[in-house]
């Protein structure tokens, strides 16, 4: 009998500080307006502060350029009301398997 109170408040413990992990967890990725189309609510999802600089290739009749552009980049967190409208209804596949990658790798260090 006390062994079975001990393995259960063990498990108790672990399956506490799972969910304070999960909970706590504060990751997030960034994803252009571009990458989230599909979504109704993109002010659900606020503007990274850090604007990165996207390099992109324009071929023309002749000679390839390069133009610098700014891409607004919204932070997405790994939390349930954030990850499930992406999932839902994002239409770039890219962008599902992004989320579910980083949804499958969440608090591997801690758990």
């Amino acid at each position: 009998r006390t062994t079975i109170r001990a393995k259960r408040r063990q498990i108790e413990e672990e399956c506490t500080a799972f969910c304070s992990a999960i909970n706590e967890h504060d990751e997030f990725l960034l994803f252009t307006e571009e990458e989230l189309h599909g979504i109704a609510d993109l002010d659900q999802f606020p503007i990274e502060k850090d604007e990165t600089d996207d390099e992109t290739e324009i071929e023309t009749s002749t000679t390839p350029t390069t133009t610098t552009t700014k891409q607004k980049r919204r932070r997405v967190s790994l939390k349930a009301p954030d990850t499930q409208p992406i999932l839902k209804f994002a239409t770039n596949p890219t962008t599902r398997k992004r989320m579910i990658e980083a949804l499958s790798k969440k608090c591997q260090e801690d758990n």
